[in-house]
Order: structure tokens, then C-alpha cells, then sequence
């Protein structure tokens, strides 16, 4: 099945925000699902990231470990929500670590799909209107 037909809510997602339908299930369609039955690390802060993370469903803590070992929990994410774009993008390492808890499904976008929808001014609004509301 589909990305685009199991998970219909990410078309929804802030990311695909205004794009034709067809582009959203496109980049959809284009990801690999990865299913995390046990709480998970995917994005590890200091690390490179080799593509973005949309979560399909379930949630994902973002955390950051300070330089004298104190870990903060920045956030949770959930449905239609991205990780790891900007630093895919700019081929930077993780600012933070991803856990995923039990039982979530992340859409996995490798680099050469997203700078394929990097040509897209709409993606890039998005992807820049998420930024600026974090």
C-alpha cells in the first residue's frame, strides 16, 4: 500500500502546505516507512543526518545532552511533524537526538528526494515557516 493511501493525514502535513496533490503523494510515496515497536533512537545529537524524518503516527522526544551530561527534553512531536530537514539540508550534525516512543511509524526521506522538492518555493516557504514557529 501506498504511503500516500496509509497515511492520508500527511497530506495535511505543514510541510506539503499548498503544494499540488499530486506532489505531496509523490513525496509521500517516495519515503521508506520505518516502524519502531520498542522506544527508539533514529536522530542522534552530534551525528550526521543521511535524510529527514516525517512521523506517521505515534510521537518522538527531541532532547539535547548538554556538554556537562545533562539531558533536557526540548519536545514531542507527533503526526505530520519533520526531523532532521535542516540538517540534512545543510549537511550539519543533529543538534538533538530523536527517540521515538513504542509503536511509531516514521516516513524516511532520503537526501536526493528532498533536494528534488528543495526546487519548489512552496517547500522551501514551509520547511522555513516550520523553523520560524519552533
Amino acid at each position: 500500500m501506498m504511503n500516500s493511501t496509509k497515511f492520508p493525514h500527511l497530506l495535511n502535513a505543514q510541510l506539503l502546505e499548498d503544494l499540488p496533490d499530486n506532489k505531496k503523494t509523490d513525496f509521500l510515496d517516495g519515503c521508506s516507512v520505518r516502524f519502531f515497536v520498542e522506544p527508539t533512537e533514529f536522530l542522534s545529537q552530534s551525528e550526521p543526518a543521511s535524510g529527514m524524518f516525517m512521523v506517521a503516527h505515534g510521537s518522538v522526544e527531541v532532547s539535547y545532552l548538554s556538554e556537562d551530561g545533562h539531558r533536557s527534553i526540548i519536545y514531542h512531536t507527533g503526526p505530520g511533524e519533520v526531523l532532521g530537514l535542516t540538517e540534512a539540508i545543510a549537511e550539519r550534525n543533529c543538534a538533538a537526538s530523536c527517540r521515538a516512543f513504542a509503536n511509531t511509524t516514521v516516513l524516511f526521506c532520503a537526501k536526493p528526494l528532498i533536494f528534488e522538492q528543495l526546487k519548489s518555493p512552496v517547500f522551501i516557504r514551509n520547511h522555513a515557516a516550520d523553523l520560524h514557529e519552533r
